[in-house]
């Protein structure tokens, strides 16, 4: 009876642990590229949605803006970005993260950029900022036939 009561315990004080922290705060969020949309609604007909990227199909640079579920007591602290660009391709995909208050006053994070020819690329735009905010949105230039392929975001570490 006494192992009962002791196991028992040990459960309970688990799931009061577990459920008084926030789930979001130890999680890498990932989404596919076809999360992002055009960002001049009047291009939507220059790109093609894959199974989980987005490809832009124009012959010229392409803004696309992702958003950033996220909970306004965790703060973000940087985004990985996936993509793709046909070989020989001499532009790049430049991208960087808009941060908005309660106040709707916004400001934006330092963003980074990247060549990618015929290969799947990576790259990190890191969150300078040690403040909540309560809005986050990815936008991205993916140069002409170039493909987003997923980001993902990750928790800041105090």
């Amino acid at each position: 009876m006494k192992h009962y009561i002791t196991s028992t315990v040990a459960t309970i004080t688990l799931a009061l642990a577990l459920a008084s922290s926030p789930a979001s705060a130890f999680e890498y969020d990932r989404y596919p590229g076809t999360a992002c949309r055009p960002y001049d609604g009047s291009q939507v007909g220059d790109f093609i949605t894959g199974v989980s990227s987005l490809l832009n199909h124009s012959s010229s640079g392409r803004w696309v803006s992702c958003p950033i579920v996220g909970d306004n007591q965790v703060k973000w602290g940087s985004v990985d970005v996936s993509h793709k660009a046909p070989s020989g391709n001499t532009e790049n995909m430049s991208c960087y993260v808009i941060n908005t208050n309660m106040f709707n006053s916004g400001y934006s994070v330092n963003g980074a950029c990247s060549r990618s020819s015929g290969s799947n690329t990576i790259f990190h735009i890191t969150n300078p900022y040690n403040e909540t905010t309560h809005y986050q949105n990815l936008r991205c230039n993916l140069p002409p036939h170039a493909q987003l392929n997923w980001y993902g975001v990750s928790p800041f570490v105090y």
